[in-house]
């Protein structure tokens, strides 16, 4: 698959509803589960500063090259975030179920949480025989009865492949609603979260994004970074050692600094992040 060249600062994200086949050195750990203190909270948001730069044009074309209409129907925006352009818009508001990238949404909702003093992340769940549901995650692994912290299974829901176990743990702790309530302050209207993983019951509920609302998620957390906000920091970090590197990572040349969030279902793939090249870029690209 060819590979795009890309340099700035930019956010791109795509989704993807696959009709044939699917497209086929790391922060400290102690970061990436490291408690933050209470940062400015995540409900703030910030417009982005467009800055005088001189970048190479974005390869749109490759980049449709690589969207091959026969694979299935694609949504897709690039945001340049030094120049504050946005530079492709392709069905950004269409609706799409989310798979696991609304795992970042849950996390930014737990993390919301313990900024207003609400929740501990060092609060301990308990592993129980009902909340394992199929999937690959290290907790789903462990004895019953197993105990770790609220921060390390966000963190481990970032970074771990299909991780629904823990997922549905941290949902059941936090509530559906503290996630929505949060991404609507946010202005991300499209994205809900209704119902737990693997719960098939019969109803309207679902869980669900929009390529926007990713965009406006990821450069929100995008900025709070630059300025120092802890929890966009540990956010982003455990974003940065995720496991799958085959969709954002592989359409970028080797060694580009990825923070993605990915998700998959039969018919569906999704990925989601921060990209960073030596002149620093943000991509977002949600299949």
């Amino acid at each position: 698959m060819p590979r795009l060249m890309l340099s700035g600062v930019l956010l791109l994200v795509m989704m993807i509803l696959i009709s044939g086949l699917p497209l086929v050195q790391a922060m400290p750990p102690d970061l990436a589960h490291r408690s933050p203190q209470c940062a400015p909270g995540l409900r703030q948001t910030m417009q982005p500063t467009a800055q005088t730069a001189t970048l190479p044009p974005f390869p749109e074309a490759e980049l449709q090259a690589i969207l091959n209409p026969n694979l299935g129907t694609f949504a897709v925006m690039v945001y340049d975030e030094q120049t504050g352009t946005l530079i492709v818009a392709q069905q950004p508001d269409r609706v799409f179920y989310s798979a696991s990238l609304i795992k970042l949404p849950i996390a930014m909702a737990l993390y919301h949480l313990a900024d207003e003093g609400l929740i501990d992340l060092n609060e301990e769940l308990e592993l129980h025989a009902e909340d394992i549901v199929p999937g690959s995650g290290s907790m789903q692994q462990q004895p019953i009865g197993t105990r770790r912290s609220l921060g390390r299974l966000c963190a481990e829901m970032l970074y771990e492949f299909d991780n629904n176990t823990v997922s549905n743990m941290i949902l059941e702790r936090i509530g559906f609603d503290a996630v929505n309530n949060l991404m609507d302050d946010l202005g991300a209207t499209q994205t809900h979260v209704e119902r737990l993983f693997f719960d098939f019951t019969p109803g309207p509920e679902t869980i669900e994004t929009s390529p926007a609302d990713m965009l406006r998620l990821l450069q929100g957390l995008s900025e709070q970074q630059q300025a120092g906000n802890t929890t966009a920091q540990v956010l982003l970090a455990n974003m940065f050692i995720n496991a799958d590197r085959e969709k954002i990572a592989g359409l970028l040349p080797p060694g580009t600094r990825v923070m993605n969030r990915s998700g998959f279902v039969p018919g569906i793939e999704h990925d989601a992040g921060v990209v960073e090249t030596l002149i620093r870029m943000h991509a977002v690209i949600s299949w």
